[in-house]
């Protein structure tokens, strides 16, 4: 005869962090867009600082990552798609193409599985929500117009794509070169201390000048967008942009060299 005892557990409240992975990054779940939720405001990136509160020892590891959390609760761990992203300084993404070209216009969207139109919706608000995207204004003329394109992800989601391969093509590139990922890395220095982040939306934050966004503008069935920010399905050329400001950002902390490639930075 099998017996079952249940243990008595105290039932602890999530983090904040916890509750927001739950919830999309909210600290409430789902509350319609334009709703206020309890989520801080996103401040302006604070100055580094010259000297932690603490020795920066193996022991000091864990005081170490709540001071990061706290610190920056507000910018770099405020998930919350109910806020404006901030942006990084420097001069707007321009997109340079052949003033020749001739403009390439979509008047009819590509169609949404029925089982997916109210997610790609949301997804829509989300971003809209965020600054990534706006609304193209009634009443304003097209010339280059592309098509949202949908397509599953290994989980069985929808994942929402832009077709700019008509923009893309008649673009000019920018250079920028850098030193190889592998020499860099070869001159990392035994023992080493190693750090390994992610950019929550790192393109979206590069701002897209204001004159270009009409290129980015996309047709759904739910209406009209365009791009207010850089955004990865742009064509290779503005990379060189990108890694210059990033780069240009790291040149200014005490990391005396670093690398960039398409996704991936490496400093020294």
């Amino acid at each position: 005869m099998i017996g079952v005892t249940q243990a008595n557990t105290t039932h602890k409240l999530p983090t904040t962090n916890a509750t927001r992975s739950i919830n999309d990054g909210c600290s409430i779940p789902s509350p319609q867009y334009g709703t206020a939720c309890s989520c801080p405001q996103r401040q302006a990136p604070l100055p580094r600082s010259s000297e932690l509160p603490f020795p920066y020892t193996p022991e000091n590891n864990g005081r170490m990552k709540a001071w990061l959390l706290n610190r920056y609760a507000s910018l770099t761990f405020n998930t919350c798609p109910h806020r404006l992203l901030p942006c990084m300084g420097g001069p707007p993404v321009e997109i340079h193409f052949d003033p020749a070209a001739t403009p390439k216009a979509c008047h009819t969207p590509a169609n949404v599985p029925l089982h997916w139109q109210q997610r790609v919706y949301e997804d829509l608000l989300h971003d809209e929500a965020l600054g990534v995207i706006e609304r193209v204004p009634y009443g304003e003329p097209l010339t280059w117009c592309h098509r949202m394109v949908i397509t599953r992800k290994h989980d069985g989601s929808p994942r929402r794509t832009v077709d700019l391969s008509p923009l893309n093509k008649f673009c000019q590139w920018e250079t920028f070169a850098s030193e190889s990922p592998f020499h860099l890395a070869r001159r990392i220095l035994k023992g080493t201390w190693k750090t390994v982040t992610d950019a929550w939306n790192g393109y979206h934050s590069v701002t897209l000048c204001e004159s270009d966004r009409n290129l980015t503008t996309f047709i759904t069935p739910f209406g009209l967008w365009h791009y207010t920010v850089h955004h990865k399905a742009f064509c290779p050329q503005v990379m060189a942009t990108i890694a210059a400001l990033m780069l240009s950002w790291l040149s200014t902390s005490a990391r005396s060299d670093a690398s960039m490639t398409r996704s991936t930075i490496i400093a020294i």
